[in-house]
């Protein structure tokens, strides 16, 4: 056989092709290695698409309770508007849930009373505060074993008022 057509794939003995057949002899293999990796890769960007949901409504959530806060800073004993601004805040969840509560404490932590209806004894200076908190229970788009069909994202913000 000529080195010069051994190189190039060209065979000079009888009886054989005279190209050599390059890759034929794994009938499919390739496709079906490519449809298995295909399937897993369209199951990891499924799965990282909800978990980024996830993360966008625990966010949006949190978001909303500071949101009803900030405006109970400015309005401390509305607690019905604190919860409007709260779901005003969060549009694009549904079911968010929310509740509000104001108070009165002691500004080291030690004693406090919700609506101020009693005065806490304390030995420091007296502050108020608004306390919102928000609620959504989300329902993941995959149901995968192992991984809870629903979870509860909470937030929580508590701020002192200057009234």
């Amino acid at each position: 056989m000529n080195p010069i057509s051994r190189i190039r794939g060209v065979s000079s003995m009888p009886g054989r092709s005279s190209v050599r057949s390059l890759g034929t002899e794994q009938n499919g293999q390739g496709l079906v290695e490519l449809a298995l990796l295909l399937s897993l890769f369209v199951l990891l960007l499924a799965g990282s698409v909800d978990l980024g949901q996830a993360c966008y409504a625990a966010i949006e959530v949190s978001a909303a309770a500071s949101a009803g806060a900030q405006y109970g800073t400015q309005h401390p004993t509305d607690t019905a508007g604190m919860q409007r601004a709260a779901l005003l805040n969060g549009p694009n969840l549904n079911n968010l849930t929310s509740s509000a509560s104001w108070g009165c404490e002691c500004s080291d932590g030690s004693s406090s009373s919700v609506s101020c209806t009693a005065t806490p004894t304390c030995s420091v200076t007296t502050v108020n505060f608004v306390n919102v908190k928000t609620s959504l229970i989300y329902t993941p788009a995959l149901n995968i074993v192992g991984i809870p069909s629903s979870i509860i994202l909470n937030g929580n913000s508590r701020l002192r008022t200057n009234h």
